[in-house]
């Protein structure tokens, strides 16, 4: 059951829709830009898992997938650093 929206509300949300979207820079490298997303879904017995995803804008490479029943801020901070760290040592490599 949804709650009604009063009407500062409703024009705040249509100012919103309404407004100049800027379009993003092309992405020329990779690591230059990540996507993140977070799916959720049940196992058969009732538990909620959630999916952390993160993918490579330029390559479309996925650098992370993270299955928890509960992810906070510190799990995704950690995983986004460790995704950092691994990016950093493979760019090294590449440049030897």
């Amino acid at each position: 059951m949804m709650a009604r929206r009063g009407p500062a509300e409703k024009q705040f949300l249509q100012n919103v829709a309404r407004r100049q979207r800027v379009p993003q820079g092309t992405v020329i490298t990779p690591n230059q830009r990540w996507s993140m997303e977070f799916v959720s879904d049940r196992l058969v017995d009732g538990r909620w898992f959630l999916v952390l995803i993160v993918v490579d804008q330029f390559t479309r490479e996925c650098l992370l997938l993270l299955v928890d029943s509960s992810l906070n801020g510190g799990k995704v901070d950690a995983a986004r650093y460790a995704i950092m760290t691994f990016a950093e040592r493979s760019e090294s490599r590449a440049t030897l």
